[in-house]
């Protein structure tokens, strides 16, 4: 009887660590196979922000030199793009900003949803990504040696700094120098995780300016 009991609990015992073995093996696999969904993702997610930035670049632009009457504009006349240090931001030049920057921000937002398929709520098709957000779009527009930073406040106002100087010393969220006018973005991606309730993050950054292309 005792020899048995011996062999009754060597089989459990055994039976026990192969199920573990199997287990391990089966969450590697899945771990692997979620890894790489993520690194594919990340890709696909990073070169569809690119392009998407590029967008609207090109459409800040244009817009910038559609407005140049009112972006160069001083108090008295309007001037060449060769600005002096005395340029004065006037509040055309200021709403012209505005609008260069809601023109972009639209280019922006329908090329992401066409390049990362998705939909007017930007949620995508793909189970694995739960939720994307835009984080930050800032466009720099750059006169003589100041920067102007065009963003949107948590309320939703359109603000513009200026920077003076700031040509070729003013450093983008992402770590670029601003040596001429540009657009930054930067999105939030959330993955469904292995697991209930778990949740992976990512944050992906783009900036390119108009002599980048």
């Amino acid at each position: 009887m005792k020899i048995l009991s011996k062999k009754q609990d060597g089989a459990i015992t055994y039976s026990v660590f192969t199920l573990f073995f199997i287990s391990m093996v089966v969450l590697y696999m899945f771990a692997n196979l979620y890894m790489r969904g993520a690194e594919s993702i990340r890709k696909h997610y990073d070169n569809a922000l690119t392009l998407s930035v590029l967008s609207a670049n090109l459409c800040d632009r244009t817009s910038m030199f559609t407005y140049d009457e009112y972006l160069l504009q001083t108090e008295d006349n309007v001037i060449s793009y060769d600005i002096q240090s005395d340029f004065t931001v006037t509040e055309p030049f200021i709403n012209a900003c505005k609008s260069a920057y809601r023109c972009a921000k639209k280019n922006f937002t329908n090329s992401l949803k066409s390049y990362m398929n998705l939909n007017d709520s930007l949620e995508s098709n793909i189970p694995m990504v739960k939720e994307i957000q835009i984080q930050q779009f800032v466009i720099y527009n750059v006169f003589g040696e100041n920067v102007y930073e065009v963003t949107q406040s948590s309320g939703g106002e359109l603000l513009v700094n200026c920077y003076e100087n700031g040509k070729g010393s003013f450093i983008t969220p992402n770590g670029a120098t601003v040596a001429a006018s540009g657009v930054y973005a930067n999105i939030k991606v959330t993955l469904n995780g292995i697991g209930p309730g778990i949740n992976n993050e990512m944050s992906l950054h783009s900036y390119i300016d108009v002599y980048s292309h």
